[in-house]
């Protein structure tokens, strides 16, 4: 390690000293830490779902998009009404905002839905419009044939 030796007024080679790199060690290290800690934050955040299902929902769990991996139950509630709600907190990674809710409405029906829990800290939980698997065949509108005018003899 060459430092500056304010003694002798010149800069000199010095052997190993353990109490430098010891500290030239950790600043390195909590230089790094500080800066991976910058990209991805583990934040708690109050989140409020309200049921808009027109039905009564019975479970809400929580996974990482496409993990399916389901919490436990976040509702503390028996039922959640329609129009009714329930607050939470969670932690959360803001490198993985994308998050998937899974509620069972009082028909006993699964339904997921996604959201970003990195924005809004309002869940709405609605009943996600069935698609169908086939689209229906579009017939050609038909237009009446055109006959071409028939010469006439003069």
């Amino acid at each position: 390690m060459i430092c500056y030796n304010l003694h002798n007024g010149f800069f000199k080679q010095k052997g190993a000293n353990m109490k430098g790199n010891f500290f030239l060690g950790t600043f390195i290290l909590a230089l790094l830490l500080l800066v991976s800690a910058a990209r991805a934050q583990i934040l708690t955040k109050t989140f409020k779902v309200v049921n808009k299902t027109g039905l009564n929902v019975t479970s809400v769990r929580i996974s990482t998009f496409d993990a399916y991996t389901w919490s436990m139950e976040l509702n503390t509630m028996e039922k959640i009404p329609n129009n009714g709600s329930f607050e939470f907190q969670r932690k959360y990674d803001t490198s993985k905002c994308n998050y998937e809710f899974k509620f069972t409405t009082e028909d006993g029906v699964d339904h997921i839905i996604k959201s970003d829990l990195c924005g809004s800290a309002t869940i709405t939980l609605a009943i996600p419009e069935e698609k169908p698997d086939v689209q229906p065949e579009v017939k050609p509108e038909t237009q009446p044939e055109v006959k071409p005018e028939e010469k006439k003899d003069k």
